[in-house]
């Protein structure tokens, strides 16, 4: 499942309250543990679902689409999150976890 908002609707607090209810609900029907797979590059994401109660469980490296040059500035902000194996590019994500007792 993926959850994306408009451009206009990010730092409203709309995905906050989404995100935080639907959390609430899944527990209360008695999920014993929620979790997400986070782009370790989402700073934002990743600060929204801490504000819910989640955390960093552990991390982990996909298979993802990189630079074929490395020095292009567009690249900059991804490369921290990034590394080279081989000829493959794989990028860091984040388990991101709850369960009934680290709800907000």
């Amino acid at each position: 499942m993926g959850v994306r908002l408009r451009p206009d609707l990010i730092g409203t607090g709309l995905c906050k309250e989404a995100l935080a209810a639907l959390l609430e609900g899944l527990l209360a029907s008695g999920a014993r543990k929620i979790r997400l797979d986070v782009a370790a590059n989402n700073p934002r994401a990743i600060a929204c679902y801490q504000k819910c109660g989640m955390q960093i469980a552990d991390e982990f490296w996909r298979d993802g689409a990189g630079p074929d040059d490395p020095d292009d500035p567009k690249w900059a902000m991804l490369l921290p999150q990034m590394r080279q194996v081989g000829d493959r590019w794989l990028v860091r994500f984040y388990w991101m976890e709850i369960t009934p007792e680290h709800v907000s």
